[in-house]
């Protein structure tokens, strides 16, 4: 009897922590449909998040009602709400204030080095 008990509580158990949290994938595309290789996905509010991968693909650890954060250089943030579906796919929308980059480098040289 003691035996039974064990195993149905642990099966309880096992099937809870399924019910919670579930793997859910999809892709990450421009605005062109092209794959997007290393955007961020972030369930909102904790550390858990993962990056995609050379195709736009990822996987994360979810839960019905989390809400996802994708973001990518030069593309406004994206946020869905998890459902009941395992895959999503996001396309992301260009930002307009990033209009250019300026790189500035500056170091110092003495003339014999630069000079044969």
């Amino acid at each position: 009897m003691k035996v039974h008990f064990y195993f149905w509580g642990c099966l309880l158990l096992c099937m809870s922590q399924l019910a919670i949290a579930q793997i859910r994938t999809g892709q990450v595309t421009d605005e062109n449909n092209l794959p997007l290789p290393g955007a961020t996905v972030i369930v909102e509010g904790t550390t858990r998040g993962t990056t995609t991968d050379f195709d736009g693909n990822f996987q994360i650890e979810a839960a019905a009602g989390d809400v996802l954060l994708f973001s990518y250089v030069g593309y406004s943030d994206q946020r869905i709400t998890v459902g009941s579906s395992d895959t999503y796919t996001v396309q992301m929308r260009p930002d307009t204030e990033l209009e250019e980059v300026i790189i500035t480098g500056y170091s110092s040289q003495r003339r014999s080095e630069v000079t044969g």
